[in-house]
């Protein structure tokens, strides 16, 4: 087909069907499945549902392979709208298939970071769009929410942002004002709040671990969350939610002590800290121990106040953060934690859009979780190939 039939055929102009062939642009994801149905592209029917049910790889790939792919996936899926009612039109939604979402900063957040990550600054990114819709997404007051429409700035939100807009070269001006921003929100919300959330501290204190932050500040929010652990058996595991210093929920969560090892081992890195790195061995332990049983479990029980039960979905990428934490941890990459987290994090990759997908949603693709797909294979090692 010329290009002037293939531009009449799918009701875009010659110049568009050029820009694509160029890799100057990259098809909308309608457009992309219009153009594989008027080509027959064979690999159209691995688009489909069923195909989605699980993710199969087509033969023997190497690590960066997948995670090219990934970052294409993840390219195929930006949004480069204008702006719609007000509404920033660069960047990422928290559904990648949800074509009515607004763009998310969380997301947008995720999305960049995935690509960086998956080992190239991709140049079809454009990072000075990037960093002008995450600025005009930041709340009036300050800081970033979770959804596009909560006048609350959420530190693990805002952490993932700053980092992010690091990464897409920021000023240091700006970003040294949100970090201060940041720290004095974790004080406020975590630190002095009656509930503490392990996941909200660790999720900051991994952003700030590659930021420009002051170690004595660093070393009071690491007390913090050490406080937070809880003593199972010799080894430290850390819980959904502590009240008063008490454990409020079963026991420690697996997801929950994972992203509390990553935080640990991050600052004893930068620190060079045997002492957190013995506070990293604990916890590894605890996952050697206990991870097996719920990696694929999206469940948590928390307890009440009046003493009863609520069970909450939560959702987190358990395999995914399991694998990081013990390479990051120093543990045993072979071992048989880590080989059922990777199995498990592969399990739900689908090679034909490059993309994670959620293994109980009708087939969602949330974009965090191809950020914390790409971010684990990338922690197991480029070099490695998978079958």
């Amino acid at each position: 087909m010329s290009q002037e039939e293939l531009a009449a055929a799918l009701a875009v102009t010659r110049s568009i069907i050029s820009a694509w062939e160029n890799d100057n642009r990259v098809p909308r994801p309608a457009k992309l499945a219009a153009l594989r149905e008027v080509l027959g592209l064979p690999d159209a029917a691995m688009a489909s549902p069923a195909a989605r049910d699980r993710g199969v790889l087509p033969e023997r790939m190497p690590v960066s392979q997948i995670l090219r792919h990934a970052a294409d996936g993840l390219i195929t899926q930006l949004s480069d709208d204008n702006a719609v009612d007000g509404r920033p039109g660069y960047g990422w939604r928290r559904d990648l298939e949800d074509v009515d979402q607004p763009l998310s900063a969380m997301a947008t957040a995720y999305g960049l970071q995935a690509i960086l990550l998956a080992g190239t600054r991709d140049w079809r990114v454009d990072l000075r769009l990037v960093r002008e819709v995450l600025r005009r997404l930041e709340l009036p007051e300050g800081g970033w929410s979770a959804w596009d429409k909560s006048p609350l700035a959420r530190p693990e939100v805002t952490a993932v942002v700053i980092g992010a807009l690091t990464d897409a070269g920021e000023s240091r001006e700006y970003i040294a004002e949100r970090i201060g921003l940041l720290v004095e929100t974790l004080d406020r919300r975590v630190v002095g709040a009656e509930r503490a959330r392990p996941y909200i501290l660790t999720t900051s204190l991994l952003e700030l671990s590659r930021l420009d932050v002051a170690e004595a500040t660093a070393r009071h929010f690491l007390e913090v969350l050490v406080d937070l652990a809880v003593d199972d058996d010799g080894a430290l595991g850390w819980p959904v939610i502590v009240r008063d210093t008490r454990l409020s929920s079963s026991g420690p969560s697996t997801v929950h002590t994972a992203a509390a090892v990553r935080a640990l081992a991050a600052w004893a890195s930068r620190l060079e800290d045997d002492g957190l790195w013995a506070l990293v061995a604990s916890g590894r332990t605890w996952l050697e121990r206990h991870a097996l049983l719920d990696l694929d479990d999206e469940t948590l029980r928390i307890e009440r106040a009046d003493g009863g039960e609520e069970l909450h979905v939560v959702r987190h990428f358990t395999p995914a953060m399991v694998l990081r934490a013990i390479v990051e941890a120093r543990g045993d990459t072979a071992g048989s934690v880590a080989r059922e987290a990777r199995q498990q994090t592969l399990a739900y990759y689908v090679p034909a859009l490059g993309l994670w997908r959620w293994p109980s949603g009708g087939g969602q693709f949330p974009v965090w979780m191809t950020y914390q797909g790409i971010a684990a294979l990338r922690s197991w090692g480029l070099a490695h190939v998978l079958e």
